[in-house]
């Protein structure tokens, strides 16, 4: 460990001791390279960007934090030529020893190593860190979110409310977590957004936790006047634009890992980026965008509708679509093992060495590393297994390697690649990793057959859970599948809980476990019989309920439906008598059974193409009065249709749709009005009086066939 400290100690008298003096009064220069050529992020030579915010990552491996300001209110960087950039520190930890700065770079080309120069350690310097200098409109950013511990925007154009959200470590220092209910309100009247099909770049780094979320949104609520970035399963980005010429969805990545997403929009042109990659162009294939101002601009959902979980970094909005290169760079620049800028170099010359050159470690263990680099701009280190390389980490000289798991002995190799002025270097060490945690031997515990109703467990069986335990590797990772049909099921851990099956067959069930290792699986099948007739559950009248007109009942068990008449006497003493007719034809007549001054009567109604009627009399003293009345009463299948568009979507072309049937009925209205709901009747294709008995094209489709095909209701 001496000398260990003692090379580190030279290495930061190096840098310390480099005359860089673009900036005299400060008495301590370094100099980072932007690397564009092969060794980093291999630009091609046409390329390059201007204006452009460059994250800055220090390490205290080669940054001497003691020598600055305790908030680094003295860190200046200055270009070839001697001018000043404007920069922000967004993150400055010297107990950690790091640090996160952005700094606007006038022109970044591509194949070039480019210097960039850093100054500290003037005492009495002021804070001249600002982010509305590194981010703004004269490099075209409306607004920009770096959500650390209090969420602003750094250009300082614009606020926003936090209804629950918390600080997490971010990708790029600390980031906001969204819990699903909660997250940032940014404004409902924004001004100076993109309007109409104005070109724009909407971006964000996010760590999805679930599906089904959204990680941000702008615009309005209105056809083609919107931008959203969602999230969807399987794990992918749909940027929607309400059915506008915005709309691409990319291609799938990994669930739950750091994912930075740019959209990219011209008119007829939309753009998704995953990672700094073209994940997917939609080109004038839509109405174009028409967005209007002032504008709303939600973080984690829309609307004050909050469903993203996870995490989300450094989200952006920019007036004009990004270049392919500078999306590259962003991301390359942005993300932990970050390829677009080096380290401070030390001046001089030297041997590169890498020790130790070989060791052994077991299973599960760690192994440190240390190399030797004077005057490396930017230093790699590479993991080689079964001879595919890895990028692990970057631009340090210290590395620990993290042993995992191996199913027998293995040979590892640890890669420092150094780039220097002189060229590229490698160093490579040997790691034997000896086996010594086992691994899981693992059955299930499952019936040979399944009813398909009653709940049942199938319960993973770890056959030599003594030995794991023994050897601290008794927590055991369970993933499930149960998906040779449909079956309702709830995954707890080392038990599947299955509540119900959708059809009768053979199921398979499977259980992939590992304690960190290799997966294993085991597998169980089952002879799932459903019962012949299902357990019906019968419905409890209201005590005054009575069938209304154009009532539909929906036939149970027995094939019949029931008509309920139930409520209280008008006159003590009276007969009631409840008629019903089919048709106009007599169909059945019942007197309601009284207890004390309250009635009830139920009628079985059949199903088929007919109207019933039903009238409710009392006779007292010769005197006779029709209490109720209810005319064209049916009787058929009732269906439940769930989701907005299967549920009421109405977009039958250029015409109305044009099936109609007396036979098809459905219930109240789509208005949120209370006065409109309590309303049986014949099913419409579109009312334009709030939406009454309107239901969507897929239920007109169903419905027809059903009533030509089985003739009932």
């Amino acid at each position: 460990m001496r000398t260990l400290s003692t090379s580190l100690l030279i290495l930061l008298g190096s840098i310390l001791a480099a005359a860089d003096a673009t900036l005299p009064n400060w008495p301590n220069h370094g100099t980072i390279f932007l690397l564009t050529d092969r060794t980093g992020v291999d630009l091609p030579a046409t390329e390059s960007v201007t204006d452009f915010p460059l994250l800055v990552r220090l390490q205290g491996e080669w940054f001497p934090f003691a020598q600055a300001k305790p908030h680094g209110e003295d860190l200046r960087f200055t270009d070839d030529q001697g001018n000043v950039l404007p920069h922000q520190i967004e993150a400055w930890d010297p107990a950690g020893g790091t640090a996160a700065i952005w700094v606007r770079i006038p022109k970044i080309i591509g194949q070039q190593r480019q210097p960039l120069h850093v100054h500290w350690g003037k005492a009495d310097a002021p804070d001249v860190s600002d982010g509305a200098k590194v981010f703004n409109e004269s490099n075209d950013y409306l607004t920009v979110w770096h959500l650390g511990e209090t969420p602003l925007d750094a250009t300082g154009r614009l606020s926003a409310k936090d209804t629950g959200t918390s600080a997490v470590v971010g990708m790029i220092g600390a980031a906001r977590h969204f819990p699903g209910k909660a997250g940032l309100f940014v404004g409902d009247k924004i001004t100076g957004l993109p309007t109409g099909s104005q070109p724009h770049t909407t971006e964000a780094w996010f760590r999805p936790e679930q599906a089904n979320g959204n990680v941000l949104a702008w615009g309005n609520e209105q056809g083609q006047g919107k931008v959203v970035m969602h999230y969807r399963s399987p794990s992918h980005v749909k940027m929607e634009g309400y059915f506008s010429d915005a709309d691409v969805q990319s291609t799938p990545f990994p669930a739950g890992e750091w994912v930075h997403v740019v959209h990219t929009y011209t008119l007829g042109d939309s753009k998704v980026y995953i990672n700094g990659e073209l994940a997917n162009a939609a080109k004038g294939r839509s109405t174009p965008l028409n967005i209007r101002t002032p504008a709303r601009f939600w973080i984690g959902g829309w609307y004050h509708n909050y469903n993203f979980v996870g995490a989300i970094d450094e989200v952006r909005l920019s007036r004009v679509a990004r270049s392919a290169a500078w999306v590259k760079l962003s991301y390359a620049n942005q993300g932990t093992r970050q390829s677009l800028h080096g380290l401070l170099v030390a001046p001089g010359k030297g041997e590169v060495t890498l020790t130790p050159a070989t060791a052994e470690i077991a299973e599960g263990g760690r192994l440190p590393f240390t190399l030797v680099a004077p005057g490396a701009q930017k230093v790699t280190w590479i993991v080689v297994r079964d001879g595919r390389e890895q990028v692990i980490a970057m631009d340090r000289f210290r590395f620990e390697l993290v042993a995992g798991r191996t199913q027998g002995d293995a040979t590892v190799k640890v890669m420092a690649r150094v780039v220097t002025a002189d060229g590229t270097v490698d160093r490579i060490a040997t790691a034997s990793i000896r086996e010594a945690i086992p691994e899981p031997k693992i059955h299930l515990q499952a019936p040979t057959s399944w009813d398909g109703r009653s709940p049942l467990d199938i319960t993973v069986i770890a056959d030599n859970q003594a030995a794991l335990t023994k050897a601290g590797a008794g927590a055991l990772t369970v993933r499930w599948q149960a998906d040779s049909f449909a079956v309702t099921q709830e995954a707890r851990g080392a038990t599947l809980h299955l509540k119900r099956a959708q059809r009768s067959g053979l199921l398979t069930v499977k259980a992939t476990v590992d304690n960190g290792g290799i997966p294993t699986t085991a597998s169980a099948t089952i002879d799932v019989r459903e019962p012949t007739k299902e357990a019906w559950t019968t419905r409890a009248a209201d005590p005054d309920e009575k069938p209304a007109d154009h009532q539909f009942y929906a036939r149970d068990d027995r094939g019949e439906g029931t008509l309920h008449c139930n409520g209280q006497l008008d006159r003590p003493g009276a007969k009631l008598t409840l008629t019903v007719t089919v048709d106009g034809k007599p169909y059945a007549q019942q007197t309601p059974t009284l207890a004390g001054d309250r009635y009830t009567c139920a009628v079985s109604l059949k199903p088929g193409l007919v109207r019933y009627r039903a009238v409710l009399t009392s006779e007292l003293d010769g005197q006779k009065a029709i209490l109720h009345t209810a005319d064209d009463l049916v009787c058929g299948d009732a269906f439940i249709i769930i989701g907005q568009s299967n549920a009421v979507s109405t977009d039958w072309g250029k015409g109305e749709g044009t099936y109609q049937s007396e036979w098809l009925r459905t219930f109240g209205s789509m208005s949120g009005s209370p006065q409109g709901l309590r309303q049986w009747g014949p099913a419409v294709h579109r009312d334009h009086q709030g939406g009454k008995l309107q239901v969507g094209y897929w239920a007109m489709e169903l419905g027809q066939r059903i009533i030509e095909e089985q003739k009932i209701p």
